[in-house]
Order: C-alpha cells, then sequence, then structure tokens
C-alpha cells in the first residue's frame, strides 16, 4: 500500500493514518495567517513551560494548565508538578500582541488544535467517501482524552471511547497483536483474456511461502487465517482497487465484486476493460485468549478535587476531579468534570457525560445523542 509519514513516502501494507503536529509539546506562533501550532515542538527536554524545566515558547500542554484542566497537585513521573504561573507567563507577550486575556488565547489555542487534528480526520474519511460522524472516536495517549471531545465536536462526531490503559494504549497494541506475514505479487491480468490458472498459482505459491515459518513459531497449521486480496483497476487507471477475494475465483465474480467496491468508494461503475494488477495474500495466526481492560471499581464514584476550570470565555467553572480507577460500571459522570489515572486526563466538558463499562473503559457521549 501506498502511505506517507512525515511527507516521506512509503510503500508497505499498513492502517490509513494521517500524521498533525498538534500534540502536548508543539509549539504556538502567531503569523500572517493568524495562529498556527507545530509541527516544531518544545519535546521532552525542556519541554512545556509549566514544566518548570525551562521551556520559554507557548505549547499546547500550557494552553491546557491556563484553563485548569490539568492537575497542579500531580506529581508527573513522580518528578514534574505543573507550574501554572510559568504557562501564563510565556502566553502573556503573544495574548499582549492579540489584544485578548490569557485564556481566550489559551480557549483558542485548543480550538486551533482541535481544527488541525480535525482536518486529518477529514482527509481519511470524507476524502476517502467516509461519513465518519456516526463513528466512535477512539482516544488513547496521554494528552488524546484531554483534545478528543473537542476533536469530536469539530467533526460532528457524538461519542468517544477512552480505552483502559489509554496512555499505554499502543504498547498494548503491540503486545496484543496478531502474528501474521504478507506480500504482494504483480499480475496483470486482463479482464478480458482471463488466466484463471495463473492467478490460482499465484494464490497457492503465496500461500504456500508465507505459511511456512509459522509452524515453526508454535502455530497449528489448520489454526491459520488467509486472506487474499485482488489489486483492480479499470485499464489505464494509476491506482488499484482493493478487492476481497473470498469466494471468489472466476473473471465473472471478480469483474461483479471490482464493480460493486468501486461504486461503494467513488460513486459509480463505468463496466469498462478491467485488469487485474495484483494479488496481495496474508496469513495470520489469531491470538490465543485476549487482553481485557482493567475491571472497573464497584464503589460509587467521588470527586477527589474540585477545580476552577475555563471551558468559555469568562469565569471559571467549577470543575470536579475523579479518579478514574474508582469509577463504577452504574457511575454517570456528567460534565463538567476532569477523570484522570496517573497517565492522562480525560476532559469532559458541559454538554458531555462519560460512563465507564465492566473493562474499565470510558464511554464519552453528547448529553443530547
Amino acid at each position: 500500500a501506498d502511505g506517507r509519514l512525515a511527507d516521506q513516502p512509503l510503500r508497505q501494507p499498513m492502517v490509513a493514518f494521517e500524521s498533525t503536529g498538534a500534540g502536548g509539546g508543539s509549539t504556538v506562533r502567531h503569523g500572517p495567517g493568524g495562529l498556527t501550532i507545530g509541527p516544531q515542538s518544545a519535546g521532552a527536554e525542556p519541554g512545556p513551560a509549566c514544566y518548570g524545566r525551562g521551556g520559554a515558547q507557548p505549547t499546547v500542554c500550557d494552553a491546557n494548565a491556563i484553563l485548569g484542566y490539568l492537575n497542579p497537585r500531580r506529581r508527573l513521573g513522580g518528578e514534574i508538578t505543573l507550574d501554572r504561573a510559568r504557562a501564563e507567563a510565556v502566553f502573556a507577550p503573544l495574548a499582549q500582541t492579540l489584544g485578548v486575556s490569557i485564556v481566550e488565547l489559551a480557549l483558542g489555542v485548543l480550538r486551533v488544535a482541535d481544527a488541525t487534528m480535525a482536518r486529518a480526520l477529514t482527509k481519511i474519511t470524507v476524502e476517502r467517501g467516509v461519513d465518519g460522524r456516526g463513528a466512535t472516536l477512539l482516544a488513547f495517549g496521554g494528552m488524546g482524552p484531554m483534545h478528543a471531545i473537542g476533536l469530536a465536536k469539530s467533526y460532528g462526531m457524538a461519542r468517544v471511547l477512552v480505552p483502559a490503559f489509554s496512555s499505554a494504549f499502543s504498547a498494548l497494541g503491540c503486545v496484543a497483536a496478531e502474528t501474521s506475514y504478507t506480500r504482494q505479487r504483480t499480475l496483470r491480468l486482463p479482464g478480458d483474456s482471463f488466466d484463471t490458472d495463473r492467478l490460482s498459482s499465484g494464490r497457492r505459491t503465496l500461500a504456500h511461502e508465507l505459511q511456512a515459518p509459522l509452524p515453526e513459531q508454535g502455530h497449528a497449521p489448520e489454526a491459520l487465517a488467509i486472506e487474499e486480496t485482488a489489486l483492480i483497476r479499470y485499464r489505464g487507471q494509476s491506482y488499484a482497487v482493493d478487492v476481497t477475494m473470498t469466494g471468489i475465483g472466476t473473471a465473472e465474480e471478480l469483474a461483479a465484486a471490482f464493480e460493486a467496491r468501486h461504486e461503494a468508494l467513488f460513486g459509480f461503475a463505468s463496466g469498462e476493460a478491467w485488469e487485474l494488477l495484483g494479488l496481495r495474500v496474508r496469513v495470520r495466526a489469531p491470538r490465543e485468549g485476549s487482553i481485557l481492560g482493567a475491571p472497573a471499581a464497584d464503589t460509587r464514584a467521588v470527586p477527589f478535587a474540585t477545580d476552577p476550570c475555563w471551558f468559555a470565555p469568562g469565569d471559571p467553572v467549577p470543575t470536579p476531579r475523579y479518579d478514574r480507577a474508582a469509577l463504577a460500571p452504574t457511575d454517570v459522570v456528567r460534565g463538567p468534570a476532569i477523570i484522570e489515572d496517573d497517565w492522562s486526563t480525560s476532559v469532559i466538558p458541559p454538554g458531555w457525560q462519560a460512563a465507564a463499562d465492566a473493562g474499565g473503559n470510558l464511554l464519552l457521549t453528547a448529553e443530547e445523542a
């Protein structure tokens, strides 16, 4: 598959993604086009100004600290206590230049960050013919759950899922991932003189090559799953469409599947001459068992603190803080609220609510949804 990472082309099987430079350490600047965020970053050293390690540039993390979302009493990594005053100090010159208050600037920074992420989300959905408004946004990482609802609102979503162990979700994915091998071969088989034998031979050969190392790794041959994908295009096109080949082997079946897939992706199918450009085969060994999230608590959660937070210009709103581990499936936390654990913070603004499930995952929903 074709992909890009930091504007560099990559050609390998991968999940479609779009990276942005709008993380917690991304710096805020003011230019001819207004506020911009990233891709420059304060990094881990010295980090955002609120870390108190010498950071002198305003960052997204500083904006969250100014608005009261980050707990000033919690020590990050057992070492860093967030300093809201330092964050305000680096925001003050830019706020004065723009003629707004520091809080208004911080709110504006978050809106720009959310809009930047919403553009990336649009590129991997709307530009591919997918309406994601009915989908659930998955939020993970240390700062993902802080911005998830803002991003969901920008895009038009009404549901956000914050998985258990959300800050280590990527690492957990590596541990839980299936073992699989994928290989692709160019065939160039025209539809009007289709060589079924050559396709069948290619399928058998690739499957055999990919299956070979898995039994040596302790996977039973009968447990292996084979996925076959044909890369088909109308003759003269530059890019091929992926067509699942399960239960398909004849030229007529492939043509029908390609037409249906093209219609679903692009809204039309022309019936013109086509060709099978290549074949991709994936052999995977399904993971045995499952990795479950931490079970939710069975006691009723109560706020452990209440702090002033800003969700709009004007006066702050008294906002309760909850320990995520103390949320039970029967609890519904209505915004405004902050839910935090040792590694991440979930911000629940007014008009949204949060509930934990039996596995410790948080489901955030718009109250009118």
